[in-house]
C-alpha cells in the first residue's frame, strides 16, 4: 500500500492516511457507482478520484462505465483490512435532516414557479446550486432556531436564492443581499420588485472594507462560501463583522467533505473560536444537497473514466454550521488579503479539463 499512497500524494498533492484510505474502501464496499463512492467516503473528491485511479493501475479494480468492479485482489484487500459496507439508518423521508419540507410545500411551489418565469442569469449557471428542498430546509432551520421571525438577515452572495425562500415565509423584518456579481445583483433587484418581496440588494465585493451602513447592523448572516481556506475565512470574517455586538446573533454557512478535509475543518474551527466571543452550536451532517444540472465538466479530473459521465444521483452535499455570539462579542472590521484565488488542491477546481458525456 505504501507505493499507492506515494503515488496518490504525488499526483493529487494531498496527504492520505490509513484511516482515509479505509473510508474510501468502505465506500467502495457499499456502492460501485463512482459518484456515490465520493458521497459515502466523506473524503475530498480529488483524493477519492486519485485513489481509485491508482487502485485501477495496480489491479485492485476495473472501471466499467461509471462504476467500479473490484477484482479478486480488490476483494481480498477489503477482507484483509476488515472493511464492511457502510450502514445507513437515516430517515429516507427527510433525508436524515430531521426537517420535513412538506410543511413548506406551497412555498416551494411558489419558489419554483417564480424561477420558471424568471430563470437565474447565465453568469451563475456554472455554480453549485442548492436544491429547492435544501434551500427551504435552511429556512426552516432558521425559523426553529429563532433566527428568522422579526430578524434582520444579511446574505453574502445569493446564487441559491435563499433570499427568495426567506421572503416567501414573510417572517424576517429585513433581508439584505450583498452581491459582487453585477448580473446577479440586477437579477435579484428585478426579482424582488417583480414578485413584490422585501429584499434589498447591494453590490459589494467582500475583499473591500465593509461600508459603515452595513457594519454591525444585522441579527443573522448566511453564506455558502467557496472552500479554499483563505476565501472561506474571508466570508466568515465578513459575516461576523456584519452582526450586532453582544449575545444572541447567529451565522449559518455550509462546508463539505467533498472539498474540505477534516484537517481544514479543524483549522477553521480553531480560528473561528479564537477570533471572537462565539460558539459553534450545530453542525448538521449532509443537510444540503446540490443540483446536478449545474455540474461543472471543466473542473473534474479527466483521467478517471468513471467521472467522465454526468452524475445521476445527488452526490455533492454540504454540512451546515450554526454559530452564535456570546456576551462579549464585538464585530471586527479588518483588512483581509486573499492569496489563494478562491481555490486550493482540495477543491475540484484544480483538476484537469475533460469532456463530460451523457450517461446511457
Amino acid at each position: 500500500m505504501q507505493r499507492i499512497f506515494e503515488k496518490i500524494r504525488e499526483s493529487a498533492g494531498l496527504e492520505i492516511s490509513q484511516y482515509a484510505f479505509d473510508k474510501i474502501l468502505r465506500a467502495m464496499a457499499t456502492d460501485s457507482y463512482g459518484w456515490r463512492i465520493v458521497d459515502i467516503s466523506d473524503q475530498p473528491f480529488n483524493l477519492v478520484a486519485e485513489t481509485l485511479k491508482q487502485m485501477e493501475n495496480t489491479g485492485y479494480l476495473k472501471f466499467v462505465g461509471s462504476r467500479i468492479d473490484l477484482t479478486r485482489n480488490g476483494k481480498n484487500l477489503l477482507r484483509q483490512r476488515g472493511i464492511y459496507p457502510k450502514a445507513d439508518f437515516r430517515c429516507t423521508h427527510c433525508k436524515g435532516t430531521g426537517y420535513d419540507v412538506s410543511t413548506y410545500e406551497e412555498m416551494i411551489a411558489k419558489f419554483n414557479e417564480t424561477l420558471e418565469k424568471l430563470p437565474r442569469p447565465e453568469s451563475i449557471q456554472n455554480r453549485w446550486i442548492m436544491t429547492p428542498e435544501s434551500i427551504f430546509r435552511r429556512a426552516m432551520l432558521m425559523v426553529q432556531k429563532g433566527n428568522s421571525a422579526g430578524k434582520e438577515i444579511v446574505i453574502l452572495k445569493d446564487a441559491d436564492l435563499l433570499s427568495l425562500a426567506l421572503a416567501l415565509t414573510r417572517l424576517p423584518d429585513k433581508i439584505t443581499v450583498l452581491e459582487d456579481n453585477r448580473e446577479m445583483a440586477d437579477y435579484l433587484f428585478n426579482l424582488s420588485h417583480t414578485a413584490r418581496l422585501p429584499i434589498e440588494v447591494h453590490e459589494y465585493d467582500l475583499k473591500d472594507a465593509i461600508p459603515k451602513k452595513f457594519f454591525g447592523k444585522y441579527d443573522v448572516f448566511m453564506a455558502d462560501p467557496p472552500e479554499g481556506y483563505e476565501s472561506l475565512m474571508l466570508y466568515l470574517k465578513r459575516g461576523l463583522a456584519l452582526l450586532r455586538p453582544g449575545e444572541g446573533q447567529a451565522g449559518f454557512f455550509g462546508l463539505t467533505h467533498t472539498e474540505a478535509s477534516l484537517r481544514k475543518w479543524q483549522t477553521l474551527q480553531r480560528e473561528l473560536l479564537l477570533m471572537n466571543d462565539i460558539v459553534i452550536t450545530d453542525i448538521l451532517y449532509e443537510f444540503t444537497e446540490y443540483e446536478n444540472e449545474n455540474f461543472q465538466p471543466d473542473k473534474i479530473q479527466a483521467d478517471v473514466p468513471i467521472f467522465q459521465q454526468k452524475p445521476t444521483v445527488p452526490w455533492y452535499k454540504s454540512c451546515v454550521y450554526r454559530l452564535e455570539t456570546l456576551e462579549e462579542f464585538e464585530p471586527l472590521s479588518e483588512p483581509i488579503e486573499i492569496h489563494d484565488d478562491l481555490m486550493n488542491e482540495e477543491q475540484l477546481a484544480y483538476s484537469k479539463k475533460t469532456e463530460i458525456k451523457e450517461e446511457t
